[in-house]
């Protein structure tokens, strides 16, 4: 018993607790520590105090210099003040079971005094990134795919996702822009390809999927079959829809099929839209079936104008015969998807509950006709481990024959069976997720996605998520030691794209953007008034976006045009950064009839101001009134000036 009331005494003397000789009573005294103490509660409260102050009302400030400091500084202090009251209070009843010789529950106290002691002294060193992450960040394995190897595209625009949160459901026309969504859908597909326009984007995405499956560099054939795996995880057994689960947006959907049909030039009797084991609810199918009626839509019910499942025999093979739940991954998947030339994925930015994400790869679990849960809970098993997933991304009539993997994030969410959540990190501040990712490259889609849950939501789903990307990656020859051959023809999978994670939530940079590596390359496309500033350079997120394709990888006082106008003064502007030519002035100046006009090219968002100066050097009037912009041109008229004069014009 001796040992344990050295243990005691000890936990009493960390917290300045000690016995009087005289009264015997308890008393906190000022030992050594006089002036630590003090000191620690003192540095502990402010470090929390600003924190608070700065973090709660933008999060994105949590990886500013001063609060990476400031943070794990505030978190332990504030840990520690919930952990020492724990552990003197059970050390006290420790120390009374002790004298009433009750050994066994003194000894229960006793561990739970030194576990609350060793929780307030790591609470702090506690990193959601280290929990999810084994690598270093920004350290790309396996092998980029693509047009633009490793490129991934994110499309932001607040405007296409806007429900108020509680009124009626997600899904509704009032609160989702078709437009918008259109537009990104647009945008997207044209940067992810590097084309000038919608068809040439698509003729693209083709060439390159034949020339990928050694079907020659085509591209779309009449009579050839395109299979759209959408996510309807949440969807019941009918086909009305109460809920306000995220599943597949009737609006994406209804985008991708008039790109298909308008610009890509498919037939939409050649399209089949499916989720194989859910149902297509009408939310979707009414939408898309009265702009395109002939469109096949197949689901695990097939009335309702709906097209029932036929399953092929055995297709897939797997890397392991054992399957510990007793439930083993079909191997069979619909005819139609079996027939089909090609497959689009569509899945959604949700975190998983047995998975950790749910994205491209777990979206082809709807695909199957049956769905194992040991080997993709990584978050409970110790990595590396075999990952049904990977079979899939890499299996010929599944994976492989995908030509665009897409993320519909127009309301992103922290579990499967969770409302849509908003997200904090700038430039969303408290917005839906509003967004769409477009890769050709599996492994790097997911990736960016799991990138984005992580910083987002941090949840205990997370940890080990990656694991399935760090398979499918080194799928040659994965960590786990697996041997991936899903046509069981034994020819091992090669690498299936490339994974890595990003240098941080701000940032969100990759080893293609820093010029590091040849790993994943996010571009970021948003509308150019989009006012955010996610790092607070000055620059908005929408002027990066538009002429750099990042959120912050453009300097104020940069200027790449050589033409003495620095990135911030272009950015007032809205002038492009990256040409000579393009910066701001006036375009015209020209005496009339009835006055003094001038004309400039226009920026949307921006305001002007004229001064007048009878000399070059002034002094120089502004008129009173600002001049909202026009573009993309303004004109502005003096009228009938009584002399001759100098004009100065100015941006804000």
């Amino acid at each position: 018993m001796g040992s344990v009331r050295n243990i005691l005494r000890n936990l009493a003397s960390m917290s300045g607790l000690r016995v009087c000789p005289k009264t015997g009573r308890r008393v906190f005294t000022r030992g050594k520590g006089r002036v630590f103490r003090p000191l620690y509660i003192l540095i502990g409260l402010a470090a929390l105090v600003w924190h608070l102050v700065r973090v709660l009302p933008r999060p994105s400030r949590a990886t500013y210099p001063c609060q990476r400091v400031a943070g794990p500084i505030a978190w332990s202090f504030l840990a520690s003040l919930l952990a020492w009251p724990v552990a003197l209070l059970t050390s006290r009843r420790a120390q009374s079971f002790l004298r009433e010789r009750r050994y066994v529950l003194a000894g229960f106290a006793v561990v739970l005094a030194l576990g609350a002691v060793s929780g307030g002294l790591v609470a702090s060193a506690l990193k959601s990134d280290a929990m999810f992450t084994a690598e270093a960040k920004n350290s790309p394995i396996g092998v980029a795919r693509g047009t633009f190897p490793g490129r991934v595209v994110w499309c932001y625009d607040p405007a296409a996702a806007t429900w108020d949160g509680s009124t009626g459901y997600w899904w509704e026309d009032r609160w989702n822009s078709q437009t918008a969504v259109d537009a990104m859908m647009s945008s997207g597909l044209k940067e992810l390809t590097g084309a000038a326009t919608d068809a040439a984007a698509w003729d693209a995405l083709f060439r390159h999927s034949n020339a990928e499956r050694g079907r020659g560099e085509n591209g779309y054939q009449a009579g050839e079959t395109i299979a759209v795996k959408i996510n309807l995880n949440n969807q019941g057994s009918g086909y009305a829809c109460t809920d306000n689960h995220p599943d597949a947006s009737p609006h994406m959907v209804l985008a991708l099929l008039r790109q298909l049909v308008n610009q890509a030039g498919v037939p939409p009797a050649s399209i089949v839209v499916y989720d194989a084991v859910r149902n297509i609810p009408d939310k979707i199918f009414n939408k898309c079936r009265a702009e395109f009626p002939q469109v096949v839509f197949l689901d695990a019910t097939g009335t309702n104008g709906r097209t029932p499942v036929q399953w092929t025999g055995v297709v897939i093979g797997y890397g392991t015969s054992v399957w510990p739940d007793g439930s083993p991954c079909g191997q069979s998947i619909p005819k139609l998807v079996y027939q089909a030339a090609y497959s689009i994925n569509m899945a959604l930015l949700k975190c998983h509950g047995t998975a950790g994400v749910t994205l491209t790869a777990k979206n082809f679990y709807g695909t199957i006709n049956g769905r194992e849960h040991w080997y993709i809970q990584a978050r409970s098993r110790t990595m590396p481990l075999y990952n049904p997933l990977v079979d899939l991304l890499g299996q010929k009539n599944v994976g492989a024959k995908t030509m665009l993997f897409m993320i519909d994030a127009l309301y992103g969410t922290s579990g499967v069976d969770h409302p849509p959540k908003r997200f904090q990190w700038a430039p969303f501040n408290n917005r839906w997720s509003s967004s769409l990712f477009l890769s050709q490259d599996p492994v790097a889609i997911d990736s960016v996605g799991t990138d984005f849950l992580v910083s987002e939501f941090n949840s205990s789903y997370l940890v080990n998520a990656d694991n399935y990307l760090h398979e499918a990656a080194l799928a040659n020859s994965p960590p786990s030691g697996t041997v991936y051959d899903p046509e069981w023809d034994g020819i091992r999978l090669k690498s299936l794209g490339t994974h890595e994670h990003w240098n941080d939530n701000v940032n969100r940079q990759y080893s293609r953007d820093l010029e590091t590596g040849s790993g994943i390359e996010l571009l970021f496309l948003a509308s150019a008034d989009l006012p955010t500033d996610s790092d607070g350079d000055g620059l908005t997120d929408g002027w990066e976006s538009q002429y750099f394709r990042t959120l912050t990888g453009a300097r104020p006082g940069d200027d790449p045009d050589g033409d003495a106008y620095s990135n911030l003064d272009e950015a007032t502007a809205g002038t492009d950064a990256r040409d000579a030519m393009n910066f701001f002035q006036a375009a015209a100046v020209e005496a009339g009839e009835g006055g003094v006009l001038l004309r400039w090219n226009s920026a949307a968002g921006r305001t002007y101001r004229v001064a007048r100066a009878a000399a070059p050097g002034g002094p120089f009037v502004e008129e009173p009134d600002d001049i909202p912009a026009t573009p993309p041109q303004n004109t502005w008229t003096n009228p009938a000036p009584a002399a001759s004069g100098f004009y100065r014009l100015g941006v804000q």
